[in-house]
């Protein structure tokens, strides 16, 4: 930490996440990166990103880290309700498990629920 770089990431004056970010956005195909200093963080700035304009519903494992941990993060930062699901095989959300609960919904492009990748509560 002695030796870290003191530079500001906002003002691109660290020059260390800046090639980061560069490094994993390339690794990925990406235009460009942003590191976050937490998992809750990444995804609640996704979420933000993602959702256009309120209301919201996002599908989510029951297990899942944003519905176990972050609390009302996604309704407070977001205007999202999440809606916790149980996965029919037990391990994962699969599409027909989203299709299950959205088979009456209407909505356009922009309403349209984003369902969350997340495996579990650890991650």
């Amino acid at each position: 930490m002695t030796q870290a770089s003191q530079g500001d990431a906002v003002y691109e004056e660290d020059e260390v996440t800046i090639s980061f970010e560069k490094h994993v956005a390339q690794l990925l195909g990406h235009e460009a990166g942003l590191f976050v200093a937490s998992g809750t963080a990444g995804n609640q700035i996704a979420l933000r990103s993602l959702l256009q304009q309120p209301p919201h519903s996002v599908l989510a494992d029951h297990r899942s880290h944003v519905i176990v941990y972050e609390a009302g993060g996604m309704a407070s930062l977001s205007q999202a309700m999440a809606q916790p699901v149980i996965p029919r095989n037990g391990l994962h959300l699969t599409l027909e498990d989203s299709g299950r609960l959205l088979q009456n919904a209407l909505w356009s492009i922009d309403e349209a629920p984003i369902p969350s990748s997340e495996g579990n509560s650890a991650g």
